[in-house]
């Protein structure tokens, strides 16, 4: 976690590849959108598949205080 999300946060977050390769798209200015372009490009799978998995990514982040 970064900001003042950082100070709060006690725990451990362990990732699958396309967590992380999520997490490192995550430390640009970016949307949504452009995040299920980019790992459209890299994984093999549907764009709806993609940007459900991404929203709910991003959804458990900023419920745990980890993104804003």
């Amino acid at each position: 976690p970064v900001g003042a999300g950082a100070q709060d946060f006690r725990g451990i977050v362990k990732l699958n590849k396309t967590a992380a390769s999520m997490m490192e798209l995550l430390k640009d200015d970016i949307t949504e959108e452009q995040i299920v372009a980019a790992l459209s490009k890299e994984y093999d799978a549907e764009e709806k598949t993609i940007s459900e998995a991404v929203r709910k990514f991003v959804s458990k982040l900023q419920n745990e205080g980890i993104l804003a």
